[in-house]
């Protein structure tokens, strides 16, 4: 039996784990690639900060269904795939931090 499963198919709050890991990835390379190219530094902390916020507000809101629906296991792994780009972004920020 073949699944196939389509990103848009998946929840929002996935969806925004993977996008999110995914261009913080990108910027995280691009730094490597043009290391003292100051712009790069500030879009990223610009991504960074606006992430932060809408991995926020998407985790509170899983917070709220997870109080108000009866399907509560399949809130807590999307607030698990959520909240596992926290320990990468820090990673991330650490290693840039630490490059200068």
């Amino acid at each position: 039996m073949e699944t196939n499963f389509q990103f848009k198919d998946l929840p929002f709050s996935t969806q925004l784990a993977i996008v999110s890991f995914g261009i913080g990835t990108f910027l995280f390379l691009i730094h490597f690639i043009f290391p003292n190219y100051f712009p790069i530094l500030v879009f990223g902390y610009i991504y960074l900060l606006i992430a932060i916020l809408i991995n926020t507000i998407t985790f509170f809101y899983l917070i709220y269904l997870f109080f108000k629906e009866n399907n509560t296991e399949d809130i807590i792994i999307r607030i698990l795939i959520l909240l596992s780009n926290i320990p990468i972004a820090f990673l991330y920020a650490y290693i840039v931090l630490n490059n200068h």
